[in-house]
């Protein structure tokens, strides 16, 4: 089920953290690279879409 927040289409919605995390791990089974190179990207571009969610709000990411 996708979800829309503020306008945006966000991706399918989990109950648990752990219920999101079972979907990454099998996600990253599923994929070409290695898994926890695979977990670890998608990690971090979670972070940066958060972060960089709003277009207004200036700052520096080092």
């Amino acid at each position: 089920m996708l979800a829309m927040t503020e306008g945006v289409m966000m991706g399918p919605t989990y109950k648990s953290s752990r219920a999101l995390e079972m979907a990454v791990m099998e996600a990253a089974k599923l994929s070409p690279l290695d898994t926890g190179k695979a977990v670890s990207g998608f990690y971090f571009h979670r972070l940066l879409c958060r972060v960089f969610a709003y277009g207004s709000m200036a700052f520096v990411f080092k």
